[in-house]
């Protein structure tokens, strides 16, 4: 008796029951949609996170806006005068 075939046997596939990609869910946490304060020391660990941990900057950006009219000479604003 031969066993071997030229014919090959179909894959089995299973689809399995566990969740595929796992999250954490931290027990007395904040309710969805509320999110922790960032301090430079929090002080509590539930309401609030180290905002170097967030950012990784020691400070806030800073910007600046040119101080310029926002209408043309002829009283219209300048994205749409006809003679800007």
């Amino acid at each position: 008796e031969d066993h071997f075939s030229s014919k090959r046997r179909q894959p089995t596939y299973t689809i399995s029951k566990t969740e595929r990609f796992p999250t954490r869910r931290s027990s007395g946490g904040l309710p969805p949609g509320h999110y922790k304060l960032d301090c430079a020391i929090p002080k509590d660990q539930q309401t609030e996170v180290l905002a170097s941990r967030l950012t990784r900057s020691a400070s806030t950006p800073h910007f600046s806006f040119n101080r310029e009219r926002r209408a043309h000479t002829d009283e219209v604003l300048k994205g749409i005068s006809p003679s800007f």
